[in-house]
């Protein structure tokens, strides 16, 4: 499962549930809004940031990654083609 929550000064941020009792919090590199909207059997997740220095939406499409790190999410490049990167791995660390 995965979504977003509110933190009390105001930022989003993108969770995802991992079994059987925690969450993972993922904020997408730079951005002040960060949801994970979607998830399937194969662990892709998709979502979507906001560029605080545009504030435009960009779409995120990952994939859950469990190892000896933790939990990862791997990253397509940016929605933008001029902003297009290499795919990068985000380490991404439990809420509690």
């Amino acid at each position: 499962m995965v979504g977003r929550y509110i933190d009390a000064a105001g930022a989003t941020h993108g969770i995802l549930f991992r079994p059987p009792d925690s969450f993972v919090v993922y904020d997408f590199p730079g951005a002040t809004f960060t949801s994970l909207n979607g998830i399937n059997e194969r662990g892709l997740v998709v979502g979507r940031y906001t560029d605080p220095s545009t504030g435009i939406d960009h779409g995120i499409l990952g994939k859950v990654v469990r190892g000896t790190a933790g939990v990862m999410l791997p990253l397509a490049p940016p929605s933008t083609p001029a902003q297009a990167s290499p795919e990068r791995t985000v380490v991404i660390e439990p809420a509690y």
